[in-house]
C-alpha cells in the first residue's frame, strides 16, 4: 500500500502553495513521531467514509456536538486494523473542546481570511485507548493534507527499522 501512500505525498505536496492553515483550538504541542508511535494503540492511515453529528450530552445551547466519523483503514503502523477495516471516531465539538470534525464541519481549521477549510477525508490517526477512539488536537492526528503526510517518512522509517530488528533477532526499540 505504500504507493497509495506516495500517491498522497505528491497530492499535498501540490497544496504548499496555500494559504497558512490555523486550527480554531488552542493545545499543547503533541510528542514527536517517535513518542507519539510508540505511547499510541493504534497508528492508521484512513478515508472517512460517514459521519453523524449528535446533540452533546448535557449541553441545552446547541453549541456542542457529538461526531461519530466512520473510516475505512487503508495502511497500519500498529494496532490492530488492517486495511478495510471500518474504525469509529468520536469527536466533541463546539467551543472549547480540541475535538477535530473529520470534515471540518463544524469548522475547526480555517484560512487565515476565515474561510471553511476544505478536507480530503484522508486522515492519518494516532488512537488512544480503545474504540470509538477520540478525533482530537491533542494528538498527532492530522489530515493528510494538513500535517499528516509530514509523519508519513518518519513512520515508515521507524518501523522498517524495527521490523528489520526484529527480523535479525533483536528487540526494536
Amino acid at each position: 500500500m505504500r504507493s497509495f501512500a506516495h500517491v498522497l505525498i505528491g497530492t499535498a505536496f501540490l497544496g504548499i502553495g496555500l494559504p497558512n492553515l490555523l486550527p480554531a483550538c488552542s493545545a499543547p504541542p503533541p510528542p514527536d513521531v517517535a513518542r507519539a508511535l510508540q505511547s499510541a494503540s493504534a497508528v492508521f492511515l484512513a478515508k472517512v467514509i460517514s459521519v453523524s453529528h449528535l446533540p452533546a450530552s448535557g449541553d441545552t445551547t446547541g453549541r456542542y456536538v457529538t461526531e461519530l466519523a466512520t473510516f475505512s483503514v487503508l495502511e497500519t503502523w500498529k494496532g490492530s486494523n488492517r486495511p478495510g477495516d471500518t474504525i469509529v471516531m468520536r469527536s466533541e465539538l463546539g467551543p472549547g473542546p480540541c475535538g477535530m470534525s473529520a470534515t471540518n464541519n463544524p469548522p475547526w481549521l480555517e484560512s487565515p481570511g476565515h474561510a471553511q477549510v476544505v478536507l480530503s477525508g484522508v486522515w492519518l490517526i494516532y488512537a488512544y485507548g480503545s474504540a470509538p477512539y477520540e478525533l482530537s488536537m491533542t494528538t498527532r492526528s492530522a489530515p493528510i493534507e494538513f500535517g499528516g503526510v509530514a509523519d508519513l517518512a518518519e513512520l515508515y522509517r521507524l518501523t522498517s527499522a524495527r521490523s528489520l530488528s526484529v527480523e535479525s533477532g533483536h528487540r526494536g526499540t
